[in-house]
This record gives C-alpha cells, structure tokens and sequence, in this order.
C-alpha cells in the first residue's frame, strides 16, 4: 500500500479499532483494505547516520512501502 492509498478510501468506508500487525497499540484500521489512521501522531525522529563517506539506510520492514529501502526514522506515539 503506497502512502497515497488513504485518498482512494471511499467516503463511506467503515473504520474498527483494532491492533494492527507489528503494532501494540489500538488504532482506526479500514475494514475493506486494512489502512491504519495514526492519529495525531507528534514526537518524530528521524537520522542521517554516516561512516567513511556512506550513508546508513535501513529496510522497512513495515507499511508504508514495506520492503523499500530508508533513512532510520519513526513515530513515538
């Protein structure tokens, strides 16, 4: 699921509170195709890590854009 994918959710879509995978926390989850609402998210960290002329990156291992590569960053709900 890209991160555009939240703006084709149709208007009357249902949302249910639920955990979704790889998350601890009850969140507003889409019941047709699983989007997860953060809501209000604030404390954000994010780091450009280098060493000998190279840049850390690190592959998600969750939605958004599973499986792509990225700088070392998050949410702290």
């Amino acid at each position: 699921m890209s991160n555009d994918d939240h703006l084709h959710i149709p208007a009357d879509a249902a949302f249910s509170r639920k955990i979704p995978e790889q998350d601890d926390k009850e969140r507003l989850v889409c019941d047709a195709c699983e989007y997860v609402i953060y809501e209000n998210p604030k404390i954000v960290v994010g780091v450009v890590a280098t060493w000998q002329q190279k840049v850390l990156l690190v592959k998600r291992e969750i939605e958004p854009r599973r499986g792509y590569w990225a700088l070392p960053a998050g949410y702290r709900s």
